[in-house]
Parts: structure tokens; C-alpha cells; sequence
């Protein structure tokens, strides 16, 4: 009942905003940047001094611009996003594709991701849209829009003509001075447009507000795979980790087979009350709040049988020895001296919990089981950097 309730109350809800939207009305959220809502009307109205950061947007777009001196342009104005922040090139991506700005009303135009969020990304079947022409004041004229719009396409075709690059410390990797994560970027500069990869701050890249530069790709990644084979991946080390391992995978066993003790417990205690239910009800003492005891009891005892169960599972699967870690980490030892990029990537996901670059030196910080080592060596020079100090971290898992 309560599921049916929640997605009538939702169908009734869209079909109270897709009335609203048929008006040219306001249906909620923040109104795209340039406009604000009437109180009285609820409908759109321009909001002159976004307006003008809008039209800005646009117009220098139009006339060849890239994202960065647009950007450059709007902060050194003093003009701000809807939150209140500088902006980035992810904001301008999503203001100059947006058909408000030349008075089509759009409603229902995004689909929504697995967790209900809407994904500015994805767009609906065109049934399912509603667009009304001069639905609200135009804030830029068509031909610079669909100019825009020309460009647009036109890079992002250029774009899907590159050759993709691999970053093998992507999601790994953050900025030591800002905290955000670092991205991979390829450029070309030079007569003879000699391609650089390298790894930038997320925030220097989208709003130029940190001051980490641009470091080589190779360079660090060389870091990080140097680490893991001294550190890891070589011979000598085989049997120091096995030995960690198998007193790790010893110690949960114990700490399973307790935990299946305690829950084991709790199960005949639940079995011995539903019994005493049971006996009451045959003998007549029947009441409404037995019944709703009754399926308590009946739904705790289900997710206890669960869990054994899925603990048990775990316990006798594969038996972890000497032999089989040994095998898995020379596995490795050959994947990495092989340098294959999809063997790389693996490795590192498997061992490196995250990589933080600081001016002055990179932390890394390991995955290893009850393995830690302090100090570091120095890193090569580099024309990024001279004198890089490599901090090496790491942490039980």
C-alpha cells in the first residue's frame, strides 16, 4: 500500500507540474542563471546583471573563445554562478546549450540516474518533453545561439577523433593543495604539435583558483610503479607479506567463527519465543498484536539465516595458503615488468588506496595488510620539478 500510495502521489505530482509547465510557469528549483521568478505571475523574468554575464558567455563563445578567457572574463567582472561561486568550464558547458535563453520554455527534458538524481547528462524521448516557443524572454538572439551551438558540435566531433590516453592514477590521484581529485589532459603545442600528457588539479583546471601545476603523466605514474615493485612486487618480499596475510585471513576466521557463535545464539532464542507464540495462538489466545509479533520475529530470523549463511559461504570458499598468495603476487611481479596498460591499471587499483601531490614531494599511500614503512627516497628531476621527495604511507586495510 505504501509503495502504491508513493508512486500515485508521484504521477499526480507530474501531472500537477506538466499543468504548470503547459503555462510557461516557474515549476520549482533555482531558475537558470539570468532569470528570476515573479512572485505574483510564478513565471520567468530577466534578471539584468546575470543577464549580462549570460550574454557575455555567448558572445564571446561565438566569436572563437575558448572556455579559459570566457572565464578569465566573468571572475575578473565579479560575476558569480547561481550558488554563488567563480565559474568553471563545467557551468558555461551546461548555460551554452540551454534553449531558454532564446524563449523556449523546456520541461522534463532530463532523465533521471538509478538513484532518482536528475542527470543533466541524459535527456528524454522528444514525446516526452515540453517545449513551447517564446515560453519566456529571450535573453540572446538566435543566430548566436545556433553559432554557439555550431562550435559546439563541431569540438566535441574534433574531440571524439583524438586517440584516447590512458591514465593509470585516475580516481587515485588528488591534489596535496587543494584536495581535489587531478585529471588527465593531453595537449599539443609546439611546431611540430608534440603531444604532453600530464596530470592537472581538478580545481585549477575548472576555475584557475589553485596554484598546483600541471605535472607529467609519465613521471608519476613511473613513481608509483617504482613504489609497488620495490615496496611489493619483487621476490624478497614474497614471504614477508604471505606471512602477514595468512595471520590476517587467521584472525578473521576467528573473529567470523565467534561472530557465528553470538548469531547462532540469537537464532534459537528467536526460534524458542515464535514457538511460545504459536503454543498461545493454538490455544486460543489469539489478539492482533501476536500476529504483528509474529512477523517481527519471522523477518529478524530470515536476515540472521541470511547472514550465517553468507558468512559460511566466505569461510569455505577458497582456502587461503603460502602457495596461493605466492602464486598471486608473482602473477603480478610478471604484469608489471610486462608494463601491459590494462595489467598496470589493475595493479594499481588492487594496491594503491590514493596518491597526494604537494609541491614538494607525493604521498602514496598503500593497501597492504598489517605493512607499514616510513621515510622515502628521492624522486628524479624532472622539467616540472627538481628534487621531487617521495613520502611513501601505508595503512592497514
Amino acid at each position: 500500500m505504501a509503495e502504491y500510495y508513493s508512486k500515485n502521489l508521484a504521477r499526480e505530482v507530474m501531472k500537477g507540474m506538466k499543468e504548470t509547465a503547459l503555462q510557461c510557469k516557474h515549476t520549482g528549483g533555482s531558475p537558470p542563471l539570468g532569470y528570476s521568478v515573479d512572485p505574483s505571475t510564478k513565471k520567468y523574468i530577466i534578471k539584468e546583471g546575470e543577464a549580462n554575464a549570460v550574454k557575455i558567455m555567448f558572445e564571446m563563445y561565438a566569436k572563437g573563445y575558448g572556455y579559459s578567457p570566457i572565464i578569465d572574463k566573468l571572475n575578473s567582472l565579479g560575476y558569480k554562478t547561481k550558488t554563488g561561486r567563480n565559474f568553471g568550464k563545467n557551468s558555461l558547458s551546461e548555460i551554452l546549450r540551454n534553449e531558454k535563453y532564446i524563449g523556449i520554455y523546456v520541461f522534463n527534458k532530463s532523465s533521471k540516474m538509478f538513484n532518482g538524481k536528475r542527470n543533466s547528462h541524459g535527456t528524454k524521448k522528444e514525446s516526452e518533453i515540453i517545449k513551447i516557443q517564446d515560453g519566456l524572454p529571450a535573453i540572446v538572439d538566435t543566430e548566436t545561439f545556433y553559432a554557439v551551438q555550431k562550435r559546439m558540435l563541431s569540438n566535441k566531433r574534433n574531440a571524439s577523433n583524438k586517440a584516447k590516453e590512458t591514465y593509470l592514477l585516475s580516481g587515485k590521484i588528488f591534489c596535496g593543495s587543494c584536495g581535489a581529485a587531478m585529471i588527465g589532459h593531453t595537449s599539443c603545442s609546439g611546431r611540430n604539435k608534440t603531444k604532453y600528457s600530464t596530470y592537472n588539479c581538478g580545481t585549477r583546471y575548472r576555475t584557475k583558483q589553485c596554484r598546483m601545476k600541471n605535472l607529467s603523466r609519465d613521471y608519476l605514474e613511473d613513481i608509483v610503479l617504482n613504489e609497488l615493485k620495490t615496496k611489493i612486487l619483487n621476490i624478497a618480499s614474497i614471504k614477508r607479506l604471505t606471512k602477514k596475510l595468512i595471520t590476517h585471513y587467521k584472525k578473521m576466521l576467528n573473529t567470523n567463527t565467534g561472530e557465528l557463535k553470538s548469531l547462532d545464539k540469537r537464532l534459537k532464542e528467536l526460534e524458542f519465543e515464535m514457538n511460545n507464540l504459536l503454543n498461545a495462538i493454538t490455544q486460543g489466545m489469539f489478539h492482533i498484536s501476536l500476529k504483528e509479533k509474529m512477523s517481527n520475529l519471522e523477518t529478524e530470523k530470515n536476515k540472521i539465516s541470511s547472514y550465517i549463511n553468507e558468512i559460511k559461504a566466505g569461510m569455505t570458499g577458497i582456502e587461503i595458503n603460502e602457495k596461493l598468495i605466492e602464486q598471486y603476487i608473482i602473477k603480478d611481479i610478471i604484469a608489471i615488468n610486462k608494463k601491459d596498460t590494462n595489467d598496470l591499471k589493475k595493479i594499481i587499483n588492487t594496491y594503491v588506496e590514493s596518491v597526494f601531490v604537494f609541491d614538494d614531494k607525493v604521498e602514496i599511500n598503500l593497501i597492504i595488510i598489517f605493512v607499514h614503512i616510513n621515510g622515502g627516497g628521492e624522486g628524479c628531476r624532472t622539467p616540472v620539478r627538481r628534487q621531487q621527495h617521495l613520502g611513501i604511507y601505508e595503512r592497514s586495510q
